[in-house]
């Protein structure tokens, strides 16, 4: 039977449309799948962006973290809901935007969060006594339709800067003429440079640098033939050498300086193995050995620490959100209602109990007491500096004054404003580097009332003085059994003997230091030369200095503290700290040797151990080191 055609047509119009459904059906599926897998890899690719993001987000979270510990910073008044919150950040960029939160890390407690105590410890090797708080850095990060966040626990250790025999944020170059011997803790960011005339002893277990180590001249390509030797951190270990040049040429082995980080092997046979007879490892490896953990350097994975940095040392410091805005008269600060200012008070400006600003003395809460003191413990004096080339007009302070305001030591009649918190805070609102104006320091042989009026002193099995106490004397409470810690952003000369008398923690931190001695009397003038006398300065440091440029001598670690009297053969005596954290500001000519500049003293420095004990200067900065303890992710 025939079919007609019309139903012919049909017939195949129904195939054709069947066809035709089940192509559509497959591309629409193949489509869909394309779509859903693009989906799916736009997806991983914002996942991967975000996660980036957040990680990025927790690593600045960190760095503000340390930045606010170092810097005194304080933390961000918690908001309702989030009890533990110290510092918090946003951030957006194109489709990505997020958020970064620091709390104080929790463990629960009966069911509750409560923040985890702070800790101490003492390091095993150097002996650093660490102060240890715990934080939780949390970073949430959107980025188109995905959500990532990511979770830190670290551990921020806070070390008192003074429990460093020499702390250099930059290069540290220790190039002594005569023999030196440094019985503490020796650490730099930057690179270290050793390079005695004669011979350094470092009777520690911690000479350490963040960058290099150089048996060499920094400023310079000559090699000092001194010695150098340094204690092996192993149990009762001996002082093993750091070899020069020299003494490994007499062993047979070749090397640019000697033993330092650009040593790289004695391998006599050419196979990178160093072990055969006449052979010797790299320096990473061999100072390793030789030292046991002494001797460390960046190679070693040594961090840089952070410090203070020179703002807190300023009187005023920008700040959004400050209460005070600058002046008309550069220097000069006016206050404003809280919270609408640009900036604030330094830290140490901020927290002392005494303010010297010129010719005029403020308590801490701004009260204007110059009359009220006794009229000889603020004068005005200049002094030549040979180096700077210029007159400093300078602040005179007599310390003396503050415990006895007559001079009378048979009388007791300490200033009722002496900073009984330990901290001064001087500054010249006028002092530049083109006219380097500062700050003296005098009549400081004696810190605190004299300890002769404590009644604790008499009396018992072991009195320190003969019969009864004085009329007056009474026993002393925290308040007399402080140290000073004199601070300034302009220069400072300490003048003659510095807290010899019934020593206490006691520290200057100052664009510069500078030590006068016993016989300076304040008749230098330009191109003269004073001879000095033997002076002792128990006291830590934070200064600046000028760094080594080309063939432009710093003056070293050896002249850190800045001289400008003939001391040859006289001794200048310093125990304490000696740290450098930044370029002097004000003070900053170069350093010159000879003549009407000075002439070295024999150097008598040593660490106070007292400082290892928790007895250290009033306001003692903190360095930072942070250890990364948990981590955690959410997609």
């Amino acid at each position: 039977m025939k079919t007609a055609p019309g139903s012919q047509r049909g017939a195949a119009m129904i195939v054709a449309l069947v066809s035709l459904t089940v192509v559509s059906i497959f591309s629409v599926t193949v489509l869909t799948t394309v779509v859903e897998e693009g989906r799916g890899v736009n997806i991983d690719f914002d996942r991967s962006q975000g996660l980036k993001t957040a990680d990025g987000l927790v690593d600045i979270g960190e760095q503000q973290l340390v930045h606010a510990v170092a810097n005194f910073i304080p933390f961000t008044a918690p908001p309702v809901g989030k009890p533990w919150l110290v510092l918090t950040g946003t951030y957006a960029m194109d489709n990505i935007d997020g958020t970064w939160d620091v709390h104080h890390a929790t463990r629960l407690q009966g069911g509750v969060a409560v923040p985890i105590p702070n800790g101490s410890d003492v390091d095993p090797i150097s002996g650093l006594t660490r102060i240890l708080e715990y934080y939780r850095i949390e970073a949430v990060v959107n980025h188109r339709s995905s959500r990532v966040r990511v979770s830190r626990e670290v551990r921020v250790s806070k070390i008192p800067i003074f429990q460093f025999l020499a702390f250099y944020d930059d290069d540290l170059e220790i190039l002594p003429g005569p023999a030196m011997n440094l019985n503490g803790r020796v650490h730099s960011n930057g690179d270290q440079y050793l390079a005695p005339g004669t011979s350094l002893t470092v009777d520690s277990k911690y000479l350490r640098t963040a960058g290099s180590l150089f048996r060499k001249r920094k400023d310079s390509t000559s090699l000092p033939t001194g010695w150098i030797k340094v204690r092996d951190a192993a149990a009762g270990g001996p002082l093993d050498t750091l070899w020069s040049k020299a003494d490994l040429t007499s062993m047979g082995i070749g090397s640019i300086n000697g033993l330092d980080s650009r040593f790289t092997g004695w391998d006599i046979d050419g196979n990178f193995v160093f072990n055969l007879p006449g052979e010797m490892d790299p320096f990473k490896s061999e100072v390793t050995q030789i030292f046991n953990g002494s001797v460390q350097t960046g190679e070693h994975g040594v961090l840089p620490i952070a410090h203070p940095q020179v703002g807190s040392l300023q009187p005023y410091e920008s700040f959004v959100g400050g209460d005070f805005v600058a002046g008309a008269i550069a220097g000069t600060y006016t206050p404003v209602p809280a919270g609408t200012g640009t900036h604030r008070k330094g830290y140490f400006h901020d927290n002392a109990s005494l303010i010297i600003n010129g010719n005029n003395v403020y308590d801490t809460n701004g009260n204007d007491i110059t009359a009220l003191l006794p009229a000889t413990f603020r004068t005005t004096q200049t002094v030549w500096d040979q180096r700077e080339g210029k007159w400093s007009t300078t602040t005179r302070l007599n310390l003396a004054r503050l415990w006895d305001m007559d001079g009378n030591t048979s009388t007791l009649d300490p200033s009722p404003y002496r900073p009984l918190n330990g901290l001064i805070y001087a500054t010249r609102s006028e002092s530049t580097s083109s006219t380097p104006n500062g700050i003296t320091v005098s009549a400081g042989s004696q810190i605190n009332i004299p300890d002769k009026w404590n009644t604790a002193n008499y009396g018992g099995t072991s009195p320190k003085y003969p019969g009864s106490p004085p009329v007056g004397a009474y026993s002393f409470g925290p308040a007399e059994n402080t140290g000073i810690s004199v601070v300034s952003n302009c220069p400072m000369y300490v003048h003659g003997d510095f807290n010899t008398i019934n020593k206490k923690p006691s520290a200057v931190i100052a664009d510069t230091v500078s030590l006068l001695s016993n016989a300076w009397n304040f008749t230098k003038g330009p191109g003269q030369t004073v001879t000095a006398s033997n002076t002792t300065y128990n006291l830590a440091m934070i200064t600046g200095n000028k760094a080594t440029a080309g063939s432009a001598y710093s003056g070293g670690f050896e002249n850190l503290p800045r001289f400008h009297e003939n001391w040859t053969g006289k001794t200048a005596t310093i125990k304490g700290s000696f740290v450098c954290t930044w370029r002097s500001q004000i003070a900053i000519g170069a350093w010159v040797y000879g003549g009407a500049y000075y002439s070295a003293p024999t150097r008598t420095w040593s660490y106070d151990t007292v400082f290892d004990a928790g007895q250290l200067p009033p306001f003692t900065p903190m360095v930072i080191e942070t250890d990364r303890l948990s981590y955690s992710l959410s997609l």
